[in-house]
């Protein structure tokens, strides 16, 4: 994802075609999907029980905030 970030600032500093910049901008938001896919799935459980604090409602909170906002990126 980072080395499609750096293409792509470098393609709009050189004044590529905006096809090919969208071309990749696409491609690294599906890649950026996949990362938050690995995170919620492999990740969040753990972090329930390990780092996050408060009450469970508070946890249930921070979590729907989270996936609220991921989904949003993912769109």
């Amino acid at each position: 994802m980072e080395g499609q970030l750096r293409a792509l600032k470098t393609m709009v500093d050189e004044g590529r075609c905006a096809d090919d910049i969208l071309i990749l901008a696409s491609a690294a938001r599906g890649a950026m999907g996949q990362f938050i896919a690995r995170v919620l799935e492999a990740h969040l459980a753990d972090c329930v029980e390990t780092c996050m604090g408060g009450s469970e409602r508070e946890r249930a909170e921070r979590i729907a905030k989270a996936v609220s906002l991921a989904l949003k990126l993912g769109n």
